[in-house]
C-alpha cells in the first residue's frame, strides 16, 4: 500500500491512520509572506491597494496603482522552537533565505470618463515558508515497535506494508508466530518499558503562487479584480527517530533507528474575484472569495530499520527498508475555498498621512479533500482517501482569522505595525493554541524607487506524536512551543 502521501507539509504529520489530514490542512494555511509593506501590516490589505501583496487576499487592490511597478523582494524565515518530551526540553533554531516577491504591474488609463484604470499584474508570491528544524529526547514508557505489531497482525508475510511493517519485519523487530497471521515481538511482556528516544525532524520548501490579475477602478468609488493563481509547492522531510534500551531493562533489545524522507512537488490552480467600495475618500469596504485550489502532487517517499539487539550473548543488527519505485506516488488534494472582507480607513493629521486597516478571513477546513486514486486502480487507495475524507469531516473545523495593520508617512518615510490572529483547523484546541502573530516595518519613497523592510513574529504551540496507536493514550506526546520569524525586504521601481 503506498501511503507516503501521509507525510506532506506538516509539522506534527505521522502514518496516514493518524494525521493523514495534515496533508490537505498544511497546505490550507497560509503565512502571506509577499512584500515587506504587506508583512509589516499583517496582511490587512483587503480594503486597500496599491501594494502587490494585496494580489493574494483581494484581486481589486490592483486597481489602485496609478503607475506601472515593479518588485523584488527576499525573505528569511527564522524558526525557534523548544521540543518537550516527559519534561525533558530541547531548544532549537533554523534559518535560511528565499525569494518571496517578484512581480509587474502594468497600468493603463482608459478613454472611458468612468473608468479611472485598468490594470494588468503579473506576481510572482511566497504563501508559505516550511523551513524548520525540530530535536526532541528523553525517556518514557513505550515503544514504536507496538505500531509495527498492530498494522501486522492479521496479515501473511507477503501481505505486510511496504513502508512500515515490512521494513521492521525484515529488520526482525516483528517476528511471525507459527500460525502465520500473528506477530510477537521483544516487547511483548515488557510494552511499556521505559527507553530514551529522541528525533531529528528537517523541513525546507515552499508554497508560492504565480498569479495573473485584472482590476479596474470605476469613478474612483468602485473597483473590482479577478484573479487566476497557479500555486507552486516543494518540500523536503527528514525524520531520524531513536530508542534505546540504556537501562537493560528489555531482553534481547538494545536499541532501533527509523528512518524517513520525503520529497515533495506539486502544482495547483484556483480563481479570486474581489471588490473594493469607497464609502467616503477615506472610508472604504473590501471582500474577496477564493475558489478552492485543485493540486496534482508528486512526492517520493522511503523509509529504512536498522534494528540492534543481543541474543545468546552475541550482538545482532538487523535491517529493513521499503522498496524502490520507479515512478512517484501521484494523488490530488482540493483545498478549501475561502472568504475575506475588510474595512480601510485613511487619515491626515498636519504632516502625518496613514491608514488603519483591518480583515477578517473565513476558511472551511472540513471542505477540503484528498484523492488518492487519482492515477490508481488499488481499491485500498479508494478506502484511504475516504478514510482521510472522514477525518477532514470529523477532526477539522472552520474558522475566522483577523488581521489589523496600520501605516503612518511623514514625508518619504513609513513606518508600519500590524497584528493577526490565526486559529488552528483542529475542532481539538489542544492540537494547536492560536495566537497572536506581530508585525512591523519600515519604508523608504522617493519619486520612482522605494524600499521596505519588515519583521513579523508568528509563536505556536502545538502537540506532536511520533507514531499512533490504537489507543492514543499509549502514544508518545511531545509539546512543541513555536517562535517563527520572518524577515522581508522589497525593492520597487516605478515607470
Amino acid at each position: 500500500m503506498r501511503n507516503i502521501f501521509v507525510f506532506l507539509l506538516a509539522v506534527i504529520t505521522v502514518h496516514l491512520q493518524g494525521q493523514g489530514i495534515n496533508d490537505v490542512l498544511r497546505i490550507s494555511q497560509y503565512d502571506y509572506n509577499s512584500t515587506a509593506r504587506f508583512s509589516g501590516v499583517s496582511g490587512a490589505f483587503g480594503a486597500l491597494g496599491a501594494d502587490i501583496g494585496v494580489a493574494t487576499i483581494n484581486p481589486a487592490g490592483i486597481a489602485e496603482f496609478r503607475k506601472s511597478e515593479f518588485t523584488l523582494g527576499f525573505g528569511a524565515p527564522l524558526s525557534s522552537n523548544t521540543a518537550s518530551l516527559a519534561g525533558t526540553s530541547t531548544d532549537n533554531s533554523e534559518n535560511g533565505f528565499q525569494l518571496t516577491n517578484l512581480a509587474v504591474v502594468m497600468t493603463s488609463r482608459p478613454r472611458n470618463f468612468n473608468r479611472k484604470t485598468f490594470n494588468v499584474a503579473v506576481t510572482f508570491q511566497q504563501l508559505s515558508s516550511f523551513r524548520e528544524e525540530i530535536i526532541y529526547a528523553g525517556a518514557t514508557p513505550g515503544t514504536r515497535v507496538e505500531r509495527w505489531l498492530e498494522l501486522a497482525q492479521g496479515s501473511r508475510v507477503d501481505e505486510l506494508g511496504n513502508f512500515e511493517e515490512g521494513p521492521a519485519f525484515d529488520a526482525e523487530a516483528i517476528l511471525v508466530n507459527d500460525d502465520e497471521v500473528s506477530y510477537r515481538s521483544d516487547f511483548d511482556t515488557n510494552l511499556d518499558a521505559q527507553l530514551n528516544r529522541g528525533e531529528t525532524i528537517s523541513r525546507s520548501g515552499t508554497l508560492n503562487e504565480l498569479g495573473v490579475t485584472i482590476a479596474a477602478n470605476e469613478r474612483n468609488k468602485f473597483s473590482w479584480g479577478v484573479g487566476l493563481g497557479i500555486p507552486i509547492l516543494t518540500f523536503s522531510e527528514t525524520k531520524e527517530y531513536t530508542e534505546t534500551d540504556g537501562g537493560d531493562v528489555v531482553e534481547f533489545f538494545d536499541a532501533l533507528r527509523w528512518t524517513e524522507t520525503l520529497d515533495v512537488t506539486g502544482g495547483g490552480v484556483n480563481i479570486k474575484a474581489g471588490v473594493i467600495y469607497k464609502l467616503t475618500p477615506t472610508f472604504r469596504f473590501g471582500a474577496s472569495i477564493q475558489s478552492p485550489t485543485f493540486y496534482v502532487i508528486s512526492d517520493d517517499y522511503s523509509t529504512s530499520l536498522d534494528y540492534e539487539f543481543t541474543f545468546d550473548g552475541q550482538s545482532s543488527r538487523g535491517t529493513g527498508s521499503s522498496p524502490n519505485f520507479d515512478e512517484p506516488f501521484e494523488y490530488s488534494i482540493t483545498t478549501p475555498w475561502r472568504a475575506n472582507a475588510g474595512i480601510g480607513y485613511i487619515y491626515k493629521v498636519g504632516e502625518f498621512l496613514g491608514f488603519i486597516s483591518g480583515d477578517v478571513e473565513y476558511v472551511d477546513y472540513t471542505a477540503g479533500s484528498i484523492d488518492l486514486a487519482l492515477n490508481s486502480d488499488n481499491p485500498t487507495d479508494q478506502l484511504n482517501s475516504d478514510f482521510i475524507n472522514a477525518q477532514l469531516d470529523n477532526e477539522a473545523t472552520s474558522v475566522l482569522n483577523y488581521r489589523l495593520g496600520t501605516e503612518l508617512a511623514y514625508g518619504a518615510v513609513r513606518f508600519r505595525l500590524g497584528a493577526s490572529l490565526t486559529t488552528g483547523p483542529f475542532a481539538d484546541e489542544s492540537r494547536f493554541e492560536p495566537g497572536v502573530n506581530l508585525s512591523g516595518g519600515l519604508g523608504y519613497r522617493a519619486d520612482r524607487w522605494y524600499v521596505d523592510a519588515s519583521y513579523s513574529l508568528r509563536p505556536s504551540d502545538q502537540r506532536y506524536s511520533p507514531y499512533q496507536l490504537t489507543d492514543p493514550q499509549f502514544e508518545q506526546r511531545v509539546d512543541i512551543s513555536s517562535s517563527n520569524a520572518f524577515a522581508n525586504l522589497t525593492f520597487g521601481v516605478k515607470f
